[in-house]
């Protein structure tokens, strides 16, 4: 399954790179303006207002680019302007993300740092928790922006979603996690401006669409195949289909078709 997800996303990546490129130049230098801004105003409290400020935007746009690329993983194409038509259906998912990011940000800047200067087993022991739970929160919500479309839009539900999903699939989610790590410094090579945010967000979509079969499998199953070995040939058959004859040659000579004519 695996493989077959890294094939699609390649191909697709390469397919929108004119769609998806723009967009994270736009995102990070609308970014880039919140943040610097920050730099500037000396008082705590203004700087503090324009990060968050400068993160729930980054999370807006993540998460409308997220909801529009959707339909690139469902095998169709995504207008350029389609990613600022989701705007207002991004806003709750960006919220969220928001509130998440503050959350890790406390544990790693405040809480695991104070703990530590208790200077005792105990602090040492509570450091390490809080430790892990600042690992375990990308973990979790790795699919939050993609979840808004193809789990559930209400944010108490998303999050409870997210959540049962990682604990059904943890070594799923961690190996897409180190994937989304080694696109994103991969990313660095071309400025972060492809792959770049939005093509992981892309990633990441449609990682998700593609576990998410193996629900539609159980399901046809009534249950059975539960605790038995996916079959993921099988379930990816039409997939193949779909995706079509897709090579690294129509890629490097997109002017030939497979047979070579």
């Amino acid at each position: 399954m695996i493989g077959f997800l890294l094939k699609k996303t390649f191909f697709d990546l390469w397919d929108n790179m004119f769609k998806i490129a723009p967009h994270n130049a736009l995102l990070l230098v609308s970014a880039s303006g919140f943040f610097g801004a920050a730099v500037v105003f000396p008082q705590p409290g203004l700087r503090l207002g324009i990060v968050l400020l400068g993160v729930f935007w980054s999370a807006l746009y993540l998460n409308a680019g997220a909801a529009a690329f959707a339909k690139i993983s469902d095998y169709g194409s995504a207008a350029f302007l389609a990613v600022f038509g989701k705007v207002r259906a991004a806003v709750r998912p960006a919220v969220l993300s928001t509130v998440l990011f503050c959350a890790a940000a406390a544990l790693f800047l405040g809480v695991i740092p104070f703990y530590l200067l208790l200077g005792n087993a105990a602090g040492v022991f509570l450091a390490a928790l809080s430790f892990w739970a600042l690992l375990l929160l990308p973990l979790l919500f790795l699919f939050l922006p993609a979840g808004n479309g193809r789990l559930t839009k209400k944010p108490p539900v998303l999050l409870k979603k997210c959540v049962l999903f990682f604990l059904d699939n943890p070594l799923f989610c961690i190996g897409i996690f180190f994937l989304a790590v080694v696109l994103f410094m991969l990313s660095a090579f071309t400025a972060f401006l492809f792959p770049g945010p939005m093509g992981i967000a892309l990633f990441l979509d449609e990682a998700l669409r593609l576990r998410l079969l193996k629900y539609e499998w159980l399901e046809k199953t009534a249950g059975e195949g539960r605790g038995k070995k996916i079959p993921w040939e099988t379930i990816l058959a039409e997939e193949r289909d779909r995706l079509g004859s897709h090579s690294l040659a129509s890629v490097i000579f997109p002017w030939k078709n497979d047979k070579g004519n």
